[in-house]
């Protein structure tokens, strides 16, 4: 089952909505769809450069460096043993920063009032 509940039709939607609710001229959901796919090429080239892409209003994202890892013992649970895990070259991952703005205006807009229950809340 797939987790993705926004994907590029739903925002191609929203925006040519939006465009037509402020009075601009029409533009094809297929030229918007164009338009996100290059923003999302424009994404992944300015990742891989090292360089942060930022979501004005929302936060950042850019790389982080994981790391390398010595061979290491590691105790398996599920057969009662140890096990050596190989040791792991350094690599990136991509990491999201929320601007502290943001996360304060969520916070304030959901105190007491969460878009979603944890699961695991007793009583």
């Amino acid at each position: 089952m797939s987790r993705l509940k926004y994907g590029l039709e739903e925002r191609a939607e929203y925006i040519q909505c939006k465009m037509m609710a402020e009075g601009r001229d029409f533009i094809s959901r297929k030229d918007i769809r164009k338009i996100l796919k290059y923003d999302c090429e424009n994404f992944k080239e300015v990742i891989m450069q090292g360089d942060e892409f930022a979501f004005p209003g929302i936060g950042c994202v850019s790389l982080a460096i994981k790391k390398a890892m010595p061979e290491r013992q590691k105790y398996d649970m599920t057969v009662g043993e140890f096990r050596t895990l190989p040791p792991t070259k350094p690599f990136n991952i991509p990491k999201f920063r929320f601007y502290k703005k943001y996360r304060e205006e969520i916070k304030q807009q959901t105190y007491g009032n969460p878009v979603k229950e944890p699961e695991d809340l007793d009583g």
